[in-house]
């Protein structure tokens, strides 16, 4: 059987478990109460913090994406690049999770190939890279791996609003660099989408 490494993600020199904890209201404790959990380093907050709350969806999130890589591997007829698209988006959404809990900016980089300008066209403009009109909405009408990909988008979307709701009231340049990551992570699986239905009709032709 093969060996499965089932470590804790390392998220850098930067993150330490403390043994003395710094309260919201700022005095200090040995022992972290259940209702609590580090945001930085030793200072504590309540788990319905919003940015704890954005750890989670994340961390949801990601879930259920390897399910869907999945299934996309042994269930489903998927355009050669898929899997490997995907694993790129699995591999970028912990990056934005880590980038978050050190408290730093996300790098502006190239997701699937394409900078952040391309995919913004390619998701404006499917007609011109796809051959494709603009979806307005999909139903139960639409390829399983198509669907598959629109809850994935969807579900970007809404961590994009937990983002900026944890950020709004202190939005700095390293909190915009996340929502633009999740923003343009939303654009990537609409346009997956295109590409999905672009080679299920190659296929019928």
């Amino acid at each position: 059987m093969k060996k499965i490494n089932v470590s804790k993600p390392i998220f850098g020199d930067e993150w330490v478990t403390s043994t003395e904890y710094i309260l919201p209201d700022g005095t200090k404790t040995n022992n972290k109460p259940e209702s609590m959990t580090q945001l930085f380093n030793n200072k504590l907050v309540y788990k319905d913090d919003p940015r704890i709350i954005l750890r989670g969806k994340l961390d949801s999130f990601q879930a259920e994406l390897i399910l869907y890589i999945f299934q996309c591997r042994t269930q489903y007829q998927v355009s050669p690049d898929l899997l490997t698209q995907l694993r790129e988006l699995l591999v970028y959404s912990r990056d934005i999770l880590k980038h978050e809990v050190l408290n730093t900016a996300l790098p502006a980089q190239t997701l699937l190939t394409w900078t952040y300008d391309e995919i913004r066209q390619r998701s404006h403009n499917p007609l011109a890279y796809y051959q494709l009109e603009q979806m307005v909405l999909i139903d139960d009408s639409f390829q399983t791996v198509v669907i598959l990909l629109n809850i994935l988008r969807a579900k970007i979307r809404e961590i994009e609003l937990v983002a900026v709701q944890a950020f709004k009231n202190d939005i700095q340049d390293r909190h915009q660099s996340l929502i633009t990551g999740l923003n343009r992570m939303s654009s990537c699986f609409h346009i997956l989408m295109y590409q999905e239905m672009a080679f299920f009709f190659s296929q019928e032709s």
